[in-house]
C-alpha cells in the first residue's frame, strides 16, 4: 500500500474479508469511523475486535498499552546513585 492509511477510513465493503450477503465481517472485526467511536468499542469489546485497515487502531493501541511513549523521558531510568558508606 502506497497510501497513507491513517488519513483515509477504508471502508468495510472493499475488504476481503467482508461477507456481502451476511452484511459484516467474516472474522468478527469492526472498523469504527471516529476516534470516538474506536475508544469505546475498545473498551467495550476489547482492543482485538478493532479492523487491521481501521486508521484509529494503532494509535488507540499505542495509548492503551504505552500510555508513556509520547512523553518526553518515558522511556529514560534513573541513573544508580553510587553511595559510598561513611566510617566514623
Amino acid at each position: 500500500m502506497s497510501a497513507d492509511i491513517r488519513g483515509s477510513h477504508t471502508p468495510c465493503w472493499r475488504c476481503r474479508s467482508y461477507d456481502r450477503d451476511e452484511r459484516r465481517c467474516r472474522i468478527g472485526k469492526c472498523n469504527p469511523k471516529s476516534v470516538r467511536d474506536a475508544v469505546a468499542v475498545a473498551e467495550t469489546l476489547g482492543a482485538g475486535t478493532l479492523c487491521l485497515r481501521s486508521p484509529h487502531r494503532e494509535p488507540l493501541l499505542l495509548r492503551i498499552y504505552h500510555p508513556r511513549a509520547g512523553t518526553p523521558g518515558a522511556g529514560r531510568r534513573a541513573r544508580p546513585v553510587a553511595v559510598e558508606p561513611i566510617d566514623e
